[in-house]
């Protein structure tokens, strides 16, 4: 079962290359679902999703593959309908911000051990490598003192603008094999 989550804007070649890289790996997908989160950059997007609706259908995602895995015979061919995405694969882009500590930053160094990509040094904590750091915004969420955000005049104009084209909800995409 192949899952992403994103922020209410698009989860692009995401599923694609799920998909692509479990079938590289052996495996056989046999469902996917792409569900809704608060946005991780603009955190005014998506706010309180999952909502209820949300995890209803979830939940029900969860049970269809429950038994799609129930049904599924090993001597069988399977697979999963043409899931969303692009041949390329899009070219990531940078947004040219990056989240920063503080003053209220106290070196505890959670966030620079917790970095995936290593992005923040030891010896600066309230710094970020702009080169490595891939925006995931877990250095905010980790932070104990809540000194690490996006911030600045680049990310406040961004951020007026995506709010509101992305302020129409969107629903979650699922796909499944037919057993």
């Amino acid at each position: 079962m192949l899952v992403c989550v994103y922020g209410n804007r698009n989860y692009d070649d995401a599923l694609l290359e799920l998909k692509d890289i479990s079938e590289a790996n052996g495996f056989v997908p046999i469902a996917a679902g792409a569900f809704i989160a608060r946005h991780s950059i603009f955190s005014d997007v998506a706010v309180g999703r999952p909502d209820k609706e949300d995890k209803q259908e979830i939940q029900k995602f969860a049970q269809e593959c429950f038994r799609l895995y129930q049904s599924y015979d090993k001597n069988k061919q399977y697979s999963l309908p043409d899931v969303k995405g692009n041949y390329p694969y899009r070219e990531p882009t940078q947004g040219g911000y990056v989240p920063t500590g503080d003053d209220r930053c106290d070196d505890c160094g959670t966030c620079v051990s917790q970095c995936p990509t290593s992005a923040i040094p030891t010896s600066n904590p309230k710094v970020t490598n702009m080169d490595l750091c891939i925006r995931c915004a877990r250095c905010i969420t980790l932070c104990p003192e809540h000194s690490r955000a996006f911030r600045g005049e680049l990310y406040e104009t961004v951020k007026a603008k995506f709010a509101p084209l992305m302020a129409a909800r969107k629903e979650p995409e699922v796909y499944m094999c037919k057993i």
